[in-house]
């Protein structure tokens, strides 16, 4: 069984919380064997955040530079 972590500004760790849950298969109605992390306020407000900094940065950034980073990733989402 795989714990978790979460992403928060571009770095793995674990939640600050001790709460997990476990996700199911809604087809099979079967129980995944992963445990993911019930995030605190403390987690998602670190996450705003982050993503508030992300956002500034894109700011100053060319748009063909943006363009190229968002079909590279529309290109690793279609990979998976």
């Amino acid at each position: 069984m795989a714990k978790h972590q979460v992403l928060v500004g571009g770095q793995w760790r674990d939640a600050d919380s001790d709460a997990w849950f476990q996700a199911s298969d809604p087809a099979a109605g079967d129980v995944l064997p992963d445990h993911y992390p019930v995030s605190r306020w403390s987690d998602c407000e670190e996450a705003l955040n982050a993503a508030v900094d992300a956002f500034r940065v894109m700011q100053t950034m060319p748009r063909e530079q943006i363009s190229l980073f968002l079909e590279a990733f529309a290109d690793r989402l279609e990979g998976c």
